[in-house]
């Protein structure tokens, strides 16, 4: 299993299925694709879309570039054989999975030592491994605004220094707070 993002903002849970062909089991990369396991996540964010699958546990293959011999019936009218040099980007994101960040207080304190109670008298394991026990996925922090770096680049404008007798640009703020980090202006 495998996760890609639909469209840069939701990610969509993946599978290879062996009854289909090799090319039903490649999917759109619009910007980010990633596997993961209890304690690991491997994220490739990409700046372009491109096709990418997981034809064994543990890998992601990532479709660089395509040839039809033969028309598709999608519209060209004929094979594809156009093989120019792209430029393509990546960034390859390594992360340890964590639990949440617990909420601090009384009741969160009473809550963790009664789990750490029924687990010494049941003999539960506790490890520090994330149990998958939802039916979504989402990317950390890091890794959007890593997406976002690489897709929406800081665009650098120098300045040249201020000349004797030039008077000083007062600096503007059209906002009273910091915007939150989830947003971005274009």
């Amino acid at each position: 299993m495998f996760f890609t993002d639909l469209n840069g903002f939701q990610i969509q849970t993946r599978k290879f299925l062996r009854k289909l062909p090799l090319q039903a089991n490649f999917y759109p990369m619009p910007a980010m694709a990633y596997i993961q396991d209890n304690r690991s996540r491997l994220t490739v964010h990409t700046a372009q879309s491109l096709g990418v699958s997981s034809l064994h546990s543990g890998q992601l293959e990532i479709i660089l570039d395509r040839r039809l011999m033969q028309d598709d019936n999608r519209g060209l009218g004929q094979g594809l054989k156009d093989n120019k040099l792209t430029c393509n980007r990546f960034r390859i994101l390594l992360e340890r999975r964590t639990a949440a960040s617990k909420p601090t207080g009384l009741l969160s304190r009473l809550y963790s030592m009664l789990q750490a109670l029924t687990a010494s008298i049941f003999s539960w394991k506790t490890t520090d491994e994330v149990q998958d026990s939802r039916p979504v996925s989402f990317p950390s922090l890091l890794s959007h605004m890593t997406s976002m770096l690489l897709n929406h680049e800081v665009l650098v404008m120098p300045v040249t220094p201020q000349q004797q007798g030039a008077p000083a640009i007062r600096s503007w703020r059209p906002l009273s707070a910091s915007i939150p980090c989830d947003f971005h202006l274009l």
